[in-house]
């Protein structure tokens, strides 16, 4: 079986952006930009003016999101493509606005949206919503022996005792110095 190529795009929410218009947008579609020439002016223009790329009267919603599904679709016409949204909850309100539209119609495009959010948040509207469950011991472990194999072993069971099979924390924990370790 001969693996298919497929085109990654990628935008992540952080606390610090959350409260600016476009920026999760922009992150995503930027490397996207040199085939803004493809899609209607109307639109190209609604997508530049958001990103602050042009000046102009703030464009409607509806423009900047059909200009995103347009982007998108042509960049699919040519290898499928994946949209990765990490972190939801901190993407801006018009990013999250754009995504859920974008999502409903992608029927027809060899287009996936996989999202990632917290439990107190919103899915993207009719996407399929699986829910994960926190690794046992045995993964816990492993995760955390490719990630940090060189931890001393007092070190490691803390970062596992406090992670709690939550595989961010197993990721991001040995990163971090630990008071009194080794």
């Amino acid at each position: 079986m001969v693996a298919s190529s497929r085109r990654v795009l990628r935008t992540v929410g952080t606390p610090p952006e959350s409260g600016l218009a476009m920026a999760g947008l922009y992150q995503l579609l930027r490397p996207l930009l040199p085939l803004a020439d493809r899609i209607p002016e109307p639109r190209r223009a609604a997508l530049r003016v958001a990103f602050g790329l042009e000046t102009g009267v703030r464009p409607e919603p509806f423009a900047v999101a059909m200009a995103a599904l347009d982007l998108l679709a042509d960049a699919a016409a040519g290898e499928p493509l994946l949209v990765v949204a990490e972190d939801l909850q901190w993407l801006d309100r018009a990013t999250v606005d754009v995504l859920r539209f974008v999502v409903r119609r992608l029927r027809y495009d060899p287009i996936v949206v996989l999202a990632t959010s917290r439990d107190d948040w919103p899915d993207l509207s009719e996407a399929r919503v699986l829910d994960l469950r926190s690794l046992d011991a045995e993964e816990s472990r492993q995760l955390l022996a490719s990630v940090a194999p060189d931890l001393g072993e007092s070190v490691r069971a803390g970062v596992l005792r406090v992670a709690e099979g939550n595989p961010l924390a197993l990721v991001e924990l040995p990163k971090s110095p630990v008071p009194g370790g080794e």
